[in-house]
């Protein structure tokens, strides 16, 4: 007898209905979360913070000030990256269990398949962003140097208005893809095929409301690192938090 083919995997269904402030739901339950793990989570944002700002620093040392455009629409892009060790975290203060710095990077350990081509893709799509950037900052500004205290360029406005077109495509291209797909291969442990249809499913039938997230995600991360980069330790834990709170309210379950 032949054997029965393997059933495809089943994709999960989000909740028909979504109040208009569902957000501010989220961004409060991410805060809730954050409260209880607030060492742990700092620490862990720390390293990737560091580093961002190293390149900040070298960026302003080499007079290409304007080149902080592509810095700051780049940190959205890789920044889901961190979502396994925030579900860790969460999923241990959930249980009761002290959330540790050690809990967050052992999470990568056992980060499904799909997750890591999630994570690639990500990183693929920040490093084309910086490319065109850098090839914009070329067309732009030549090879020539500009910085705030050399005073306001004309040319600022038309570099910032196409990368900003440019990173605002890739931006959404990476959130229609990962928005919901990174929490549910993290912690629903869902393959990548059917974790992504879900994702695409939950925006059909939530626009509005997945929109209005989605600005407070990107706005939220791009306003702290222009006006307050230190406090990205408390901003991106938050608002990781809050994608996850999401994922659970609108896939029930999907924190278990």
């Amino acid at each position: 007898m032949l054997p029965h083919p393997a059933l495809p995997p089943r994709v999960p269904t989000p909740q028909p209905r979504l109040a208009a402030g569902a957000p501010l739901r989220w961004l409060r339950a991410g805060w809730q979360v954050y409260r209880h793990t607030a060492a742990a989570s700092s620490l862990a944002t720390a390293l990737p913070a560091a580093l961002g700002g190293l390149l900040v620093a070298a960026v302003l040392a080499g007079g290409r000030a304007p080149l902080l455009l592509a810095l700051a629409g780049g940190f959205p892009l890789v920044a889901p990256c961190l979502l396994p060790g925030f579900a860790r975290l969460a999923e241990r203060q959930a249980s009761g269990r002290p959330a540790r710095l050690a809990d967050f990077f052992a999470a990568w350990r056992t980060a499904p398949a799909g997750f890591w081509v999630l994570a690639g893709l990500a990183v693929f799509l920040s490093m084309i962003w910086f490319t065109d950037a850098a090839i914009q900052y070329g067309l732009f500004f030549g090879s020539g140097r500009w910085s705030p205290a050399d005073g306001f360029d004309a040319r600022l406005g038309g570099y910032a208005a196409f990368a900003g077109l440019t990173g605002g495509g890739l931006a959404l291209a990476a959130w229609l893809v990962n928005g919901f797909a990174m929490p549910l291969t993290c912690r629903r442990g869902l393959a990548l095929t059917p974790a992504v249809a879900a994702g695409l499913r939950a925006l059909r039938a939530h626009p509005g409301v997945l929109a209005l997230w989605a600005g407070v995600l990107g706005g939220g991360s791009l306003a702290t690192f222009a006006l307050c980069y230190p406090a990205l330790v408390v901003t991106v834990p938050v608002l990781a938090y809050g994608s996850l709170a999401a994922c659970e309210e609108i896939f029930p379950g999907s924190g278990t």
